[in-house]
């Protein structure tokens, strides 16, 4: 290993003597299109280490090499969305590295914030971020350099393109990820974490079948259950639920209405309440029938963070279907509408696709349960900036399916 270290230390320094512009970000990124960069790892190709493969031991590496983790998403006030991630992708990362995830309690970054989150996350899905990996001694405080940087929030960034090869030699790497938003990271061990997602979210299970009435669920129809985000989503970086949107997919999920007179059913393209014919009245009053109040065998959930602006939207969507029900989550803990979602619905929608409190109730929703389906807005963001670090790939699951309804008034900046 020492007569490797030299080699390259050499071989550095020719290259750099050469062309003093040579691979300038040499020591932060690995620059496939630099022909130095590429030797390099070419020479280290095989100090590379493989993915490790464990039984049930999730967050935990049985090696002495350390990944000092920090995150945004944990530094500053965000959602429970980002610090799920932020963990899920932390671990995802220090076990394709070989390294054991340490998130340092004591570091000077991290305020009452980080320690919010890992005790929010420890608290929800108890074993998810195990005893091992926070550590609350005085080793690692000072906000040091960096070595290991993925800034890109909805991107899959290959951990090993992101710091000087030899670094992975090193006992203890730094890492820092801004929110590290990609489900690449992580899901080559869901086999470890989901069992421990699972046992979260069945402490909750009460409370979610709580938050809609038994007389609401139609144990008849198809539930589809839309996911909406207006609050911090409205200017214009990303992209709110919109009541253009919600109209568009209401009607692309519901089904035909049929005539039941019992002569010959043909589709209605458009139902109004308000110019429902005098024939099909008269109809349905001279055979004793009970007006229904739905589309045949579809039913839609709306959840979101503010339940006012559903109301006020709640009856021009009830013309496109009458079967239609706002879920109050006021007062319900953010993992109950996670296990609603994992229990009630047959088909998800995300309306803001780049909520990521969405997202998590779109996975959850198909946990142990694949033939939910989940369709999200196809529109991501309205920020041309935002977009740059966005790939639908690497953002959204491959059996997730894009909606490209139209959204409106409500442009893309």
């Amino acid at each position: 290993m020492l007569l490797l270290s030299l080699s390259l230390f050499f071989l550095l320094v020719a290259l750099f003597k050469a062309d003093p512009k040579v691979c300038t970000a040499l020591y932060k990124v690995i620059d496939e299109n630099c022909p130095a960069n590429a030797v390099i790892q070419e020479i280290l190709n095989d100090e590379r280490p493989e993915p490790t493969k464990r039984e049930s031991n999730w967050g935990i590496v049985d090696t002495d090499r350390l990944l000092i983790s920090r995150s945004q998403a944990f530094e500053v006030g965000t959602g429970l969305g980002n610090r799920l991630f932020a963990v899920m992708s932390t671990f995802g990362i220090a076990n394709k590295l070989n390294r054991q995830a340490i998130f340092p309690a004591r570091h000077e970054l991290c305020t009452w914030h980080c320690i919010e989150a890992l005790w929010e996350i420890s608290t929800l899905f108890p074993g998810l971020i195990p005893e091992k990996a926070i550590d609350v001694s005085a080793r690692h405080t000072k906000n040091l350099y960096d070595e290991l940087v993925i800034n890109e929030c909805c991107l899959y960034i290959d951990p090993f393109k992101r710091h000087f090869p030899i670094q992975q030699q090193q006992q203890t790497l730094r890492f820092y990820g801004s929110f590290i938003q990609s489900y690449k990271y992580f899901i080559d061990y869901q086999d470890e974490y989901e069992p421990i997602l699972k046992s979260g979210l069945k402490a909750f299970a009460k409370l979610s079948a709580s938050m809609a009435p038994i007389e609401v669920i139609d144990p008849g129809a198809t539930r589809i259950c839309l996911h909406t985000r207006r609050g911090g989503f409205t200017g214009d970086f990303h992209q709110a639920s919109n009541p253009t949107f919600l109209r568009n997919t209401i009607q692309h999920f519901s089904k035909p209405k049929n005539r039941r007179n019992g002569i010959k059913k043909r589709q209605i393209k458009e139902f109004n309440v308000v110019k429902k014919s005098l024939f099909q009245t008269f109809f349905d009053l001279s055979h004793g029938r009970k007006k229904r109040e739905s589309n045949d065998d579809v039913q839609f959930l709306l959840f979101g963070d503010d339940v006012d602006w559903l109301r006020s939207i709640e009856a021009e969507m009830k013309i496109l279907n009458p079967n239609l029900h706002i879920v109050d989550q006021k007062g319900s803990p953010p993992v109950a509408t996670w296990h609603f979602f994992s229990q009630y619905c047959d088909k998800v929608v995300i309306t803001a696709s780049s909520s990521t409190f969405g997202w998590w109730a779109a996975y959850f929703s198909q946990l142990g349960r694949p033939n939910v389906e989940v369709y999200y807005n196809k529109r991501f963001a309205k920020s041309a900036a935002y977009l740059t670090q966005q790939k639908d790939e690497d953002f959204f699951l491959p059996n997730w399916i894009p909606l490209d309804l139209e959204n409106g008034n409500d442009k893309r900046k």
